[in-house]
């Protein structure tokens, strides 16, 4: 079993949980900020100038079988992907639509039947 948990824009959520609607796994939304390796962003208010380094991101967990994994990690990397115009005003891949991460599960447990394993998911 594995693990994976996504780093993506919170307008996206939507989408992700239509896909997930027709998978067999259940999903753990959160509601975070975060800081990439961007620069900060100049706005201003009222008249006063702030600097912005954290944005609003959603994170999203699954855990899933050995064998679904490529095909759940495909389905975020499709829907969460994220678009900007070029100096052309053609559509292009965005540089920061979020990140995957994914690691081993050792076991889990359904709480009300005690089936473990995969049966647990």
């Amino acid at each position: 079993m594995k693990k994976i948990e996504a780093v993506i824009h919170e307008n996206k959520l939507k989408e992700i949980k239509i896909a997930f609607d027709k998978l067999p796994y259940g999903l753990i939304i959160y509601q975070i900020e975060g800081k990439g390796r961007g620069k900060k962003a100049e706005r201003i208010w009222n008249d006063k100038t702030f600097y912005v380094d954290t944005y609003p991101k959603v994170k999203i967990e699954t855990v899933v079988s050995d064998e679904d994994v490529e095909k759940v990690v495909e389905i975020i990397k499709t829907v969460a992907k994220t678009y900007k115009r070029d100096e052309k005003g053609n559509k292009v891949p965005a540089k920061h639509s979020g990140k995957i991460f994914i690691s081993e599960v050792i076991d889990a447990v359904r709480i009300s039947t005690g089936e473990n394993g995969d049966k647990a998911l």
